[in-house]
């Protein structure tokens, strides 16, 4: 590879090579020229000075994290609906429904209902609709557990499996 002083290469042209950079995994040799390319490097005692002042200044202070936290809190974030919690999300949040989970999962045994395996993270499902059916919410009969894989996975096969 040439370098060709003095040759300044326009601004698409720069963004084009950029761009065509992207994305793309650096074989072992490549990464090695890069390397000894960038060994041995004098900077000057300005440029060390420059590095560490972009250094610090990313790291924030407690008191600026807090800041940008409070700029975008409650009725200041993008997504703020009004402070309204749907009725559907708060009745998921009671005691009744953690124990109607828990129930659920000890009668499985804490296993996965349609893989039958025992992983870290488990859903208790409902065969007939928790919002369609609001009388069955809370019936452990009406639960099934399955682990968050097969949960989105079979969500619609779920229910005819338990009620064949």
């Amino acid at each position: 590879m040439s370098i060709r002083k003095g040759y300044t290469l326009s601004e698409q042209s720069r963004k084009n090579i950029s761009d065509g950079h992207l994305g793309k995994p650096r074989s072992l040799e490549t990464r090695q020229k890069i390397s000894l390319s960038l060994k041995g490097i004098k900077r000057s005692p300005e440029t060390k000075l420059k590095i560490s002042i972009i250094a610090s200044a990313r790291k924030l202070s407690d008191e600026h994290k807090s800041k940008i936290g409070d700029a975008v809190r409650g009725d200041k974030h993008p997504n703020w609906k009004g402070g309204v919690t749907y009725p559907i999300f708060a009745l998921r949040k009671t005691k009744e429904y953690r124990h109607w989970r828990n129930a659920v999962l000890e009668r499985d045994g804490f296993l996965c209902q349609k893989c039958h395996k025992s992983i870290r993270r488990l859903d208790a499902h409902h065969i007939f609709s928790f919002t369609l059916f609001p009388e069955l919410r809370f019936g452990v009969s009406n639960g099934l557990t399955v682990c968050v894989k097969c949960h989105t996975k079979y969500k619609d096969d779920l229910c005819q499996l338990v009620l064949i």
